[in-house]
């Protein structure tokens, strides 16, 4: 699922078997515990509002049966001049530290580790790792994996 239509151009000419779905990443269109496992692949970089964020993981958290898996691999803030100086640029703008816009005028976000532990309260916290990836612009980030459970209620 993507709400990029030339993304889900570029997966299915690779994986035309696959079923694709176009959304807007924020209500998933599937039933109540439809499924055994999400994985979020950097979903989060490209939803920099805190409230949107909440309402993703809420809805997978819907979609999800109980005792279901979340995976999250995403980026975190980074240290190095180059990204410093985007947060500073646009963090009164944004309202969020680590959000800024890319020359190609699209909005991201890296995140605050401080920021995941609410974010995914929801679920029960099995693993949480640091690494570094190469982003598309072909520049290193910090990163992270989240493994979690939907929680007991």
């Amino acid at each position: 699922m993507d709400f990029s239509e030339k993304m889900l151009m570029r997966c299915r000419s690779q994986f035309p078997h696959l079923t694709l779905v176009r959304n807007d990443g924020l209500t998933l269109p599937f039933r109540d515990q439809a499924f055994d496992a999400v994985l979020l692949f950097a979903v989060l970089t490209c939803i920099p509002s805190d409230d949107d964020q909440r309402v993703l993981l809420a809805e997978v958290k819907r979609v999800l049966r109980p005792e279901g898996i979340l995976y999250i691999s995403d980026l975190l803030i980074n240290t190095d001049v180059r990204n410093l100086e985007r947060y500073e640029r646009d963090a009164d703008q944004f309202g969020v530290y680590g959000v800024f816009e890319l020359p190609e005028g699209v909005i991201v976000r890296h995140h605050r580790e401080e920021w995941i532990e609410p974010l995914t309260r929801a679920f029960t916290r099995l693993a949480f790792e640091h690494f570094t990836v190469t982003t598309m612009n072909g520049n290193p980030s910090a990163a992270f994996q989240y493994l979690g459970r939907v929680s007991p209620e």
